[in-house]
């Protein structure tokens, strides 16, 4: 029987995803971004889901609510009043997970 490699993760997210800007979790992988200000751009949005694009410490933006609009479950559950909101915290907190942040605003 053949054994398994672990796989090896990038020290950095490649250059080439940097136009598109870098996801939440790309950033948070790489000690960028902490888990406080992912759980804060949930709360924000949760408080307020007009809210402007988050801005986290190291300058980068990431628009919660247009992650939340693209993602067709989140959104769908978002709108049911019976979804308890310890998981409307948990789904907005995945959605910005996989999240691009703007790449004009990083001020690092």
């Amino acid at each position: 029987m053949m054994q398994r490699r672990a796989p090896t993760r990038p020290a950095a997210p490649p250059a080439s995803r940097a136009a598109d800007g870098f996801s939440v979790a790309d950033l948070r992988r790489d000690g960028i971004v902490g888990a406080d200000e992912i759980r804060s751009a949930a709360a924000a949005y949760l408080d307020d889901p007009a809210c402007s694009p988050f801005k986290l410490r190291n300058g980068h933006t990431v628009d919660v609510a247009a992650a939340v609009e693209g993602h067709r479950l989140t959104a769908k559950a978002l709108a049911d009043p019976e979804t308890p909101i310890g998981n409307r915290r948990i789904l907005v907190q995945a959605v910005l997970a996989l999240a691009r942040t703007d790449p004009s605003s990083p001020t690092d």
